[in-house]
């Protein structure tokens, strides 16, 4: 009715700003389609003006990310899109046995199996679950599409996760006055829960796990203010700047450096570095000496040739070696001496 209308403009609203935090919000749309087309009622407001304007409203409220994206070369869009589907690689199941084990670890096997018992039943009885068939729907577009692309890329554990949200109210709603919530098997399930929650907390808090590449916090603080130091020795950030191999380093350093100050990462290079692309000017530090930091994480590597154009001399300072228990090393952290840079080629 006239007075439930608002809040398909409210929902227009909401999207344009779920895509401004997150693009993949746009999944919700084909589902929420998909939702008013199953049922009849539902499916005479598609045959309505006010779906067509809320996205309308939607595209408005998105549009700051448009103009920000065409006066910043489309910076945001081309990682998201076209990078990202230029690094798929040619089907494999590495990553979808990858994701299913992360699934299970951060849902627990608790509320996996749930949500399984529960997409059954909605399956079963698809015409009377109006309510629970709808919530399980709007995550279906985010989570079958994370599940396709793990056939052919790396997908990280919680991209999935606002896929979950309706299907875990949905499973409240099935199982909020079943005999299973009292059974024995309910119990050893929520104990299980528990216990893995604990550990994903001591994971973090306990330094220096040894999780291989999984492990990607520890050492920086530590490093970074032992590098902060080295730095205050040659001049402080006026003559010495701070620049890594990627990115993630770069971002690593900043947060954890005492001082605020700018910190660059493969634009030193010339190569793309998201934001750091845009946060600093690597010209603008012609001249100036330089310490570049970059881990033994396999995906960054240790190619000081790339800089061989861009000082006159790149030299050894230290390393930070981490270990677990004194005894199992994690990760080890290398400082080098980058002697006058001539800017970017």
């Amino acid at each position: 009715n006239s007075e439930k209308v608002k809040y398909i403009y409210f929902a227009g609203i909401a999207l344009g700003f779920g895509l401004m935090s997150k693009y993949t919000a746009i999944a919700i749309l084909p589902a929420i389609f998909l939702i008013f087309l199953l049922d009849s009622e539902h499916r005479k407001v598609l045959l309505k003006p006010h779906p067509y304007l809320a996205l309308v409203i939607t595209g408005l409220v998105f549009s700051t990310i448009i103009y920000w994206n065409m006066t910043h070369d489309w910076v945001s869009l081309k990682f998201q899109f076209a990078n990202r589907s230029a690094e798929l690689k040619p089907l494999q199941s590495k990553y979808f046995y990858q994701l299913v084990a992360s699934q299970i670890f951060m849902l627990t096997p608790l509320l996996l199996v749930l949500l399984f018992a529960s997409g059954i039943k909605i399956l079963k009885n698809w015409r009377s679950l109006i309510l629970e068939r709808s919530l399980a729907i709007t995550g279906v577009f985010i989570v079958f599409g994370f599940i396709m692309v793990s056939f052919k890329s790396l997908v990280k554990m919680n991209w999935l996760l606002p896929g979950y949200l309706g299907f875990i109210i949905a499973t409240v709603l099935i199982y909020k006055n079943h005999d299973l919530v009292k059974s024995a098997w309910m119990k050893t399930g929520i104990v299980l829960s528990i216990v893995l929650l604990i550990v994903a907390h001591l994971i973090l808090i306990i330094p220096n796990m040894p999780l291989g590449e999984g492990n990607t916090w520890s050492g920086w603080q530590e490093s970074a203010q032992k590098i902060h130091e080295i730095q205050n020795k040659m001049g402080g950030e006026k003559n010495t700047f701070i620049f890594a191999n990627s990115y993630k380093s770069a971002a690593l350093l900043r947060f954890y450096l005492p001082e605020d100050q700018v910190v660059y990462a493969q634009n030193i290079f010339g190569e793309p570095a998201l934001q750091f692309d845009i946060w600093g000017i690597p010209d603008s530090l012609k001249g100036k000496d330089a310490l570049f930091v970059f881990t033994d994480r396999y995906e960054y590597g240790k190619n000081l040739e790339i800089l061989d154009p861009y000082f006159n001399e790149i030299i050894p300072l230290d390393q930070f070696d981490f270990y677990f228990m004194e005894k199992y090393k994690t990760r080890t952290i290398y400082c080098y001496f980058a002697e006058e840079y001539a800017g970017r080629h």
